[in-house]
């Protein structure tokens, strides 16, 4: 499984909190288990954002895959909505996820790079990547002005390395 914060993350740890049995390995992009991991900038602007606010780049694709404005709205709007509603999850409940785990960001990113170390450390078979860069930049992300960069690649190729790896022992 693969999520980010503000595309799923939460929604991947909790499957595998709720349903261990149907998850292998999860990667944790940009991800966070209580409101404080990430800045409070980010809820503030949460707050008041608008359609306006989500970058031009990114609304084009979303109407290049599917021509409907009026479902970008509602896209934009459920999204935002589940942010602001998001509540911190126990430290007990992140700790009994199993799965191995690889936590990305950037450190540059929405979450505070010391809260991906705490997530880190309560996840039992965790790895952790901090790349240098913007929210999503890592990935390839086309409003991060990393088009140039090779991090990207590299991201594959972590990712890639941290699938194909043994599993380790379940507790």
């Amino acid at each position: 499984m693969f999520s980010s914060a503000v595309n799923g993350g939460q929604t991947t740890m909790e499957i595998a909190m709720r349903h261990p049995e149907v998850v292998r390995k999860i990667i944790l992009a940009s991800t966070f288990y209580k409101r404080d991991g990430a800045y409070p900038w980010l809820w503030d602007g949460l707050k008041t954002a608008t359609l306006k606010d989500m970058p031009q780049p990114l609304q084009d694709a979303y109407l290049k895959v599917t021509p409907d404005s009026n479902g970008l709205l509602t896209m934009f709007t459920k999204d935002r909505q589940r942010m602001l509603d998001f509540k911190d999850w126990k430290t007990e409940d992140i700790h009994s996820i199993n799965a191995p785990a690889f936590i990305i960001i950037a450190d540059q990113d929405v979450v505070r790079p010391e809260h991906a170390v705490e997530m880190y450390r309560l996840l039992p078979h965790a790895r952790l990547s901090i790349l240098p860069g913007l929210h999503g930049g890592y990935l390839g992300e086309i409003t991060t002005g990393m088009e140039h960069s090779n991090i990207p690649e590299l991201t594959v190729t972590m990712i890639e390395e941290f699938l194909n790896a043994p599993m380790p022992e379940r507790n």
